[in-house]
Order: structure tokens, then C-alpha cells, then sequence
């Protein structure tokens, strides 16, 4: 059994900055990743998102100065828009790789605990005097018949051509912002929202002026509505509500995102946890002497 003196479990921004200052140290560490390295924010969340909205934002922007001194708006070419995305980003998760390698030893793959300060990776184990988990969130799929349809935010930040129709399940910032991309891009959008309201976390007269923006782009909403099922149709595809069916090309379930905490093996230890993720205290320690939980 190897020994470290810290290991890092994930390589998002949170533990990406950790290891760089570990890496000031004489300590030895190890960085265990089991998806992409660098997390959700470089490959699928932040950091494409930012690049994609540039070219959206002129998109829209043109499109409000049509008559005033603009005679024909831009048009986003979302194939090519795609296409150079995946140039830029697909590289970055063996950059960062080789980068976090340069100073620590990596090991790719889950790593659940065998004990509160054990971890078994690819049939090795690891112990360390302090274990850092940084696993961060994963996206939402709703339990409902059909749900193999449902694709995630992921899954929709790489895809290479664009849906006539487009169905977006949730209305939180994730989902709003790919509901205005694609929007702009030129796909039929169909927002189905379980309340009454969008952003919660904003007043009620800024959620409604956002709203009556977006429907004044074309952008479709169904307002308190329960998604029952996904069914494939002769066209494509029916998502089912209470309040009737919306045919639609792809769906996009945008319900929220959830602690990524499930193949840690937490059942080996004495961390505790709850549904909002593992319970630290103000300094990020959990239950467990020596183990922490930082980032989302």
C-alpha cells in the first residue's frame, strides 16, 4: 500500500488550485480523477459557456439594432461555432493532466474509501494523513419512463448539429442560458418549468422582464408543469405533461445538478453527509479527523 501525505480526490478548480499550492511544498500527493480533469468548469461549464455566449451575444445584439441602422442581423453557425469549441476544449483535460503530473503522481479513475483514511483505485490502495475530496456536482436526470432520451448540459455543450426543436426541462441558470444559445442559434425552444416562476432567486417583476424578453425571441414557455414521460414519435420525439404533449427533436433535462458523492464508498466511513453533499464545518473538515471537502 502506497503513502501519501495528501490526496486529492478530483481535479476541478477547487482542488486544481489546492494542488498547485501543494506543489510549493516538499509533500507528497496524489491527484485521482475519475472523469475529466479540470472538472466541470473548464470542459463543460464555465469556460465553453463563456466562448459560446460571445458568439450568441451578437447574435441577439445585432438582432436589436435591426432598423436602426442594422439592415440584415448576424446569423450563428452553430456546426462551425461547435466545431471550433471542441478544438479549443477537448484538449484541455490532457493538458491539465499533464500539467498536475509534473508535480504529483495521478492516478485516473473512482477512488472509494476502504476505511476513513484508505482509498482503492484500479485495484490499488492509497492512504493518506489528509484526504481532500473535491468531487463537486453532477447533472440531474429526472427518474420518469423515457428518461434514456434526456440528454444533460454535458451532453448539449458538445453536440456537433443542432435540433430543429429543442425542449428544455427546468428553468435555472443552467437551462436558461443554453435555452438563450440555442435560441439564438435558431432552434424551436420549449421551456417546461414545474412553477410558476424561473429565477427564484431574483425579485418577481426581474424573472417576468427576463421572461417576456425570451418570448419575444420565439422562446416558448409551459408554466407549472409536470414532465410525465418521454416517448419516441414518428418525427422524433413527445414529452408528456400534465398539461399536454410537446413534440419536440431532443430534450434537455436542466432540473439541477446533485453531489457527486455516490462511488466514494462513504458506507466504509465515518464521513457524514446529506443531501446537500458532504457536512463540513467552517473550516471544510468533515466528521472524519483529517479529511476535508472543498468546491461545490
Amino acid at each position: 500500500m502506497k503513502k501519501y501525505d495528501e490526496i486529492l480526490i478530483g481535479s476541478g478548480p477547487a482542488a486544481y488550485e489546492m494542488s498547485n499550492l501543494l506543489a510549493q511544498t516538499d509533500h507528497k500527493i496524489l491527484v485521482i480523477e475519475g472523469f475529466e480533469y479540470g472538472g466541470t468548469c473548464p470542459n463543460y461549464g464555465c469556460e465553453p459557456m463563456i466562448f459560446l455566449e460571445g458568439a450568441a451575444r451578437t447574435v441577439l445584439q445585432s438582432q436589436q439594432l435591426l432598423g436602426h441602422g442594422v439592415s440584415q442581423p448576424a446569423k450563428l453557425d452553430w456546426s462551425a461555432l461547435m466545431q471550433t469549441k471542441l478544438d479549443r476544449f477537448d484538449p484541455w483535460p490532457a493538458e491539465t493532466r499533464e500539467i498536475i503530473k509534473k508535480t504529483h503522481d495521478v492516478e485516473d479513475g473512482y477512488a472509494p474509501f476502504v476505511d476513513d483514511h484508505t482509498v482503492s483505485v484500479n485495484g490499488h490502495q492509497y492512504q493518506a494523513a489528509h484526504i481532500i475530496i473535491a468531487t463537486g456536482q453532477t447533472p440531474n436526470i429526472l427518474d420518469i419512463p423515457g428518461k434514456e432520451h434526456l440528454h444533460t448540459s454535458y451532453d448539449l455543450l458538445s453536440l456537433k448539429n443542432l435540433p430543429k426543436r429543442i425542449t428544455v426541462i427546468g428553468a435555472g441558470f443552467v437551462g436558461l442560458e443554453l435555452v438563450t444559445l440555442v435560441a439564438a442559434a435558431g432552434a424551436e425552444v420549449t421551456v417546461i418549468m414545474h412553477s410558476d416562476r424561473a429565477l427564484r432567486e431574483f425579485t418577481k417583476a426581474e424573472d417576468q422582464a427576463l421572461v417576456t424578453a425570451m418570448q419575444q425571441r420565439g422562446i416558448k414557455f409551459l408554466f407549472n408543469a409536470d414532465t410525465q414521460k418521454v416517448e419516441q414519435a414518428a418525427d422524433g420525439l413527445n414529452v408528456v405533461t400534465d398539461q399536454g404533449t410537446v413534440s419536440t427533436d431532443y430534450v434537455l433535462d436542466a432540473t439541477g445538478r446533485h453531489p457527486n458523492i455516490e462511488q466514494l464508498g462513504r458506507e466504509n466511513t465515518s464521513i457524514a453527509h446529506d443531501r446537500h453533499g458532504i457536512t463540513v464545518d467552517g473550516h471544510l473538515r468533515t466528521t472524519v479527523a483529517g479529511v476535508y471537502a472543498i468546491g461545490d
